[in-house]
């Protein structure tokens, strides 16, 4: 954040959790989850660029720094990753694990914050209201704001 401010160049957050999750480890066990995750963290990792940063956020969600990118751009990543997550497939115990979907909010700086903490709370709004709008979708802040 520090440098993007200080070259002055834009610096996006993607917010992307697994939809319905909770429903997933229910019916195929904490073990398979976990399999989702790891591969998901995989395909987040081999489809980004070298510079950005990509962490498991917490829980089943996961956050993409991407430095140098402004909302548009960054968009246009989330809704690849969010196509890459649903073409999947996973093996677990001798059969193929269900298509699995993942919501992502977008927020970049400076539009949405100069600071860390107000990106993460900007992109969980955004992921909040793609949540609720039907899940296995992108929204940004500002398509947040007009819902």
């Amino acid at each position: 954040m520090h440098r993007a401010d200080r070259r002055n160049e834009p610096v996006s957050l993607l917010l992307l959790d697994v939809d319905h999750f909770k429903h997933f480890n229910d019916s195929f066990g904490h073990a398979a989850g976990y399999q989702i995750l790891c591969y998901l963290g995989e395909v987040l990792r081999h489809n980004t660029r070298g510079a950005d940063i990509v962490a498991r956020y917490g829980g089943e969600e996961f956050a993409v720094l991407l430095p140098g990118t402004g909302t548009p751009e960054a968009t246009r990543c989330a809704d690849n990753l969010r196509q890459m997550a649903s073409r999947m497939s996973i093996a677990w115990e001798g059969r193929v694990l269900p298509q699995l979907t993942v919501s992502v909010g977008v927020s970049a700086c400076p539009d949405d914050g100069r600071e860390l903490n107000a990106l993460i709370n900007a992109a969980d709004g955004a992921l909040y209201r793609a949540k609720h709008s039907g899940r296995n979708r992108v929204f940004t802040v500002q398509q947040a704001l007009t819902v």
